[in-house]
């Protein structure tokens, strides 16, 4: 888990100031897509990536504010085939302390893709059994 690096390096990246907490217990990433093999399964691995190591045993983080869920949008919807040269992989997050949920969106499955891994690089633990996200706006072109 890094604290809070990213790469490859996106398009642009504006970090806030405001460190958010997410409550393994309860954080969920969520698809607008519908059913989607290939997200479903990326949804599936970056819950266990993100929060390797948590202890649900001894977790306790009132840190606020809090984010809920990554909810994940794709322009194009569902596309299970095998990524081509031409496909189009942008992408933006966005993180802000004045929501609960953070968005990922992107015209293609693939920048969708992108945009998770980019997201689970960006969660940090200051401390064990903490996880924090920094406030961001991300920009993949």
């Amino acid at each position: 888990m890094t604290n809070g690096g990213v790469w490859p390096l996106p398009w642009t990246i504006n970090y806030g100031s405001i460190n958010l907490t997410i409550s393994p217990l309860t954080f969920t990433f969520t698809s607008k897509v519908g059913t989607c093999e290939v997200i479903d399964k990326a949804m599936a691995r970056y819950q266990k990536i993100v929060f390797a190591g948590f202890d649900p045993n001894t977790y306790q983080d009132s840190g606020s504010p809090q984010i809920t869920s990554l909810v994940i949008s794709v322009d194009g919807g569902c596309d299970n085939g095998y990524p081509q040269l031409e496909m189009d992989e942008a992408y933006s997050i966005t993180v802000s302390s004045s929501s609960q949920l953070a968005t990922l969106q992107a015209n293609q499955v693939w920048g969708a893709l992108r945009g998770l891994e980019t997201f689970s690089q960006l969660v940090f633990q200051p401390t064990f059994n903490k996880v924090r996200e920094n406030s961001i706006k991300v920009r993949f072109v």
